[in-house]
């Protein structure tokens, strides 16, 4: 859940540190400006998992094999390092940064729709942070990282998805 919470904290507030002009997202301009093919495959290899998982009732590793993919994501942001490029000039070094952070918004898309069957009102409030207008429950787990979908917008600043538990508080 810490990954899961972490990756999407991540996203969302660099994606917003961004200019948007019109209400558009500002990462759109950067898609495709990547080679990103082998991480998509190991997405899909880890959503075929977890289909297969679901299939056979094995709830909590197909949780397990889901969360890999926040875990995948963790680690594209920070090898990419957009936070070193949000205030920079445009440069193939930001372009192929910023293409990773709009890949992993992508990534958020497909695990709110891959989280909703675990975690439902999480799922529906990263849903309102992407500004998607779709209705979530209409895609299905094989369409849910579709990396040639539209970017949608939302202004509002992102919050957490969890808070963080305190012993002493329970």
């Amino acid at each position: 859940i810490g990954t899961y919470g972490n990756f999407v904290h991540r996203v969302m507030t660099l994606a917003h540190r961004l200019e948007s002009s019109d209400g558009l997202n500002p990462l759109t301009q950067y898609l495709g400006k990547k080679d990103l093919k082998d991480s998509e495959l190991k997405i899909h290899g880890l959503l075929s998992d977890a289909i297969v998982s679901l299939e056979k009732q094995r709830f909590k590793e197909a949780l397990r094999s889901i969360m890999n993919i926040s875990q995948l994501g963790n680690g594209l942001i920070q090898h990419s390092e957009p936070w070193k490029y949000l205030n920079a000039e445009e440069s193939e070094e930001k372009s192929e940064s910023m293409a990773t952070l709009a890949f992993c918004w992508q990534i958020c898309k497909g695990l709110a729709v891959t989280l909703r069957p675990f975690l439902p009102f999480q799922s529906d409030r990263l849903w309102a942070m992407l500004g998607e207008n779709n209705e979530l429950d209409d895609i299905l787990y094989e369409n849910a990282f579709d990396f040639t979908s539209d970017l949608f917008w939302n202004d509002s600043k992102p919050i957490p998805l969890f808070a963080r538990l305190d012993i002493e508080n329970i």
